[in-house]
């Protein structure tokens, strides 16, 4: 994905979201990977536990250094938008159906969206730092009733920023997803 011609800081994508799952990973670092080794296999594991606790499933968001995950509402291709700002977006949260903001380390300068295992798009190039990232969610009441076909959309607002925990802004009814 290239930056579009509107924008050159907007990012558009249609990504897998393999387990209900999209990552935005720092380009060299963000979430361990596996070498067949046990000790490896027992720092992802440990890694995955701390994105994906239950705090995390409860917002849709997991953290964890240098990596956030997205939890989808549907297990298929759902169109993202990844945006970079200089400053936090002044925009009308109503509009979504559940926001969250958290923070995402990038040292590299680098972000990558990936979606299942290696599977990566073209990554996005930031000026080095800490970033707050507002997630928001839109059309996850659109879902038919086996969660296949659906109108769901996402969209990520990265900005320089301090870091902190990540806080629920406007929460949608978690039974409906």
């Amino acid at each position: 994905m290239q930056p579009s011609q509107a924008n050159p800081n907007r990012y558009d994508y249609e990504v897998f979201a393999d387990y209900h799952q999209i990552m935005l990973e720092d380009c060299a670092g963000g979430m361990p990977r596996g070498d067949g080794t046990e000790k490896r296999s027992e720092e992802v594991n440990e890694a995955i536990s701390l994105l994906l606790d239950a705090q995390a499933f409860a917002r849709h968001v997991g953290d964890y250094p240098g990596a956030l995950c997205i939890l989808t509402a549907r297990n298929m291709d759902v169109p993202l938008t990844v945006e970079v700002y200089t400053a936090a977006p002044q925009d009308d949260l109503t509009v979504w159906d559940h926001v969250v903001e958290a923070s995402l380390d990038v040292p590299s300068g680098c972000v990558q969206v990936s979606a299942g295992v290696n599977e990566y798009a073209p990554e996005i190039r930031l000026a080095a730092g800490t970033y707050r990232a507002r997630v928001y969610f839109g059309g996850v009441y659109t879902l038919s009733a086996d969660g296949m076909d659906g109108s769901d959309h996402y969209r990520v607002v990265l900005w320089p920023g301090a870091a902190g925990d990540p806080v629920v802004l406007r929460a949608a009814d978690s039974d409906a997803w």
